[in-house]
């Protein structure tokens, strides 16, 4: 990452919340804030997550220290988990009811 650009100026051009890269990073969304506004200095772990962000290295070899895996599922599949869940019940009940 260029060094005269700052993390106000790099989140902004990303159009990042402070929370989105917050979360993206692995650190507290005062953390960010607190950088931003000049309270706190940017670490060089910092520097390191923010050029593995700029570059776009997201993959599983790759990952952001600190980045959480993040699941998304849409509600046909969570409809298709409760349908799952209810058979295994089902045939749970019938299990202990035979013995």
């Amino acid at each position: 990452m260029e060094e005269e650009l700052t993390l106000k100026a790099f989140r902004e051009s990303r159009g990042l919340t402070q929370q989105a890269l917050a979360d993206r990073l692995g650190v507290a969304k005062n953390y960010i804030y607190l950088v931003e506004s000049g309270r706190k200095p940017m670490t060089e772990g910092l520097r390191r997550k923010l050029d593995t962000l700029a570059r776009g290295a997201t993959n599983s070899a790759k990952r952001l220290e600190g980045e959480t895996n993040k699941i998304v599922v849409s509600a046909a599949d969570i409809e298709d988990i409760k349908a799952r869940l209810a058979n295994i019940e089902r045939l749970m009940i019938q299990l202990l009811a035979a013995k």
